[in-house]
């Protein structure tokens, strides 16, 4: 089902029956948060569609083409458009060429059923992770009277804001290494990977599972794509645990505790995704009578954090969630490690040795990306990590079997 974000409401526009019942009930009158057009302007006037388009990404909206507007905030008759997917080609152009930073939305067109030449075009613009965006050199935003210039401390404000989000998702990685980390601190002997992400568009209502569901069950139901990694992933969370804030698991008992496969994965009734793993390194024999050596299993993490980005891809489906997601990565105890594959290629002396104590690394990513693409969000993730362990060749990829197959 294809549902908007309409302030705090989730409504459904998936066909011309729910646009014309969307309008009946005035459900598309907020104009703080939705903008309606008969039409679009002609082709030489598309500065004033993209200052429209920029005013939604800082606190998103929608915008419909062929409803007309009625006055007084209010929807008129639903009249549709002619010729509707040229008219999406050309509203993907301007976001992408005429707003400054280019902006995400998500564009869709309805058709009429008595009319197969006319229909309705949907723009979802999720909240922007970069808002504000420019149009015609100026910043945009939104008011109940519809899309206005932004003030300059109005501006500064937002930048604060973004600023002080960045600062929140790294803290929140750093302290999944306290109490959240399935082992406690004084047991670890190898470096951890700890991954989290969370949503921007707040939730609307429940979560849309309770909670006696475990999280391993959503971790089967994203489906994964194989591996050939045989020492277990999100799929073995076996254990369930209780969590004030969601439905939490883990893959070992305490009574089982191993390092190297201990993992915990929580998904927060708000939507966010916590999971922390023992496979960071690990330690192999270099050959012959040499020592023990630690080692990134690089292949290993990058499997798991594609699992991470595809479940918290099935996490937004099932929140009806079109928006953008925070997501970030975190690794410990790297500082002078290279890649297992140094073992394999016997060049254990030569290999690149990662240069720093810690990784960590975050994105900003649409749900459709993460569901669509998922690989293009993990190489966005992972890329510094590969460079610093001199193992570009892990991306691109399409499947996370490469990653074993390239010895990486």
């Amino acid at each position: 089902m294809s549902y908007v974000q309409i302030g705090t409401s989730r409504v459904r526009l998936e066909t011309w029956e729910d646009i014309l019942l969307a309008v009946g009930e005035g459900l598309l009158d907020e104009r703080s948060y939705c903008e309606l057009k008969k039409g679009l302007p002609p082709p030489g006037q598309n500065t004033e569609v993209s200052r429209d388009l920029a005013s939604f990404t800082v606190e998103g909206g929608v915008m419909v083409y062929g409803i007309s507007d009625a006055g007084a905030g209010r929807a008129g008759e639903v009249v549709g458009i002619a010729d509707p997917e040229s008219a999406k080609t050309r509203l993907v152009g301007i976001a992408m060429g005429k707003v400054s930073p280019a902006m995400v939305c998500d564009v869709r067109v309805v058709m009429d059923p008595d009319d197969s030449a006319r229909g309705c075009v949907i723009v979802e613009i999720p909240p922007s992770p970069i808002a504000p965006h420019q149009a015609d050199e100026r910043y945009w935003g939104r008011s109940s009277e519809g899309k206005r210039v932004l003030p300059e401390p109005h501006v500064a404000n937002i930048f604060a804001t973004r600023r002080n989000r960045d600062d929140g998702l790294n803290e929140h990685l750093l302290g999944l290494a306290g109490t959240f980390d399935p082992v406690p601190a004084r047991d670890r002997s190898h470096g951890h990977l700890y991954f989290t992400a969370v949503p921007l568009t707040p939730p609307v209502g429940p979560p849309p599972w309770d909670h006696n569901k475990r999280p391993m069950e959503l971790a089967v139901e994203a489906r994964f794509p194989a591996h050939e990694y045989g020492g277990g992933d999100l799929t073995s969370l076996n254990y369930t645990e209780t969590h004030p804030r969601g439905i939490m698991a883990t893959s070992v008992s305490d009574r089982e505790l191993d390092e190297l496969y201990a993992k915990r994965l929580l998904i927060r009734d708000t939507g966010g995704v916590d999971f922390a793993a023992g496979l960071g390194t690990r330690s192999r024999y270099t050959g012959g009578n040499s020592p023990k050596a630690t080692v990134v299993p690089l292949s290993v993490v990058l499997i798991h954090v594609d699992q991470c980005v595809r479940l918290t891809a099935h996490v937004a489906r099932l929140r009806s969630d079109s928006g953008t997601w925070h997501l970030g990565v975190h690794m410990t105890s790297l500082l002078g490690v290279p890649s297992g594959a140094a073992l394999d290629e016997r060049s254990f002396e030569r290999a690149a040795k990662y240069p720093e104590e810690t990784f960590t690394n975050d994105v900003y990513a649409p749900a459709s990306e993460m569901s669509d693409s998922p690989q293009r969000v993990v190489e966005a993730l992972m890329t510094p990590l590969a460079r610093g362990l001199g193992a570009l060749r892990a991306f691109p990829y399409e499947s996370p079997v490469e990653f074993m197959r390239r010895n990486v």
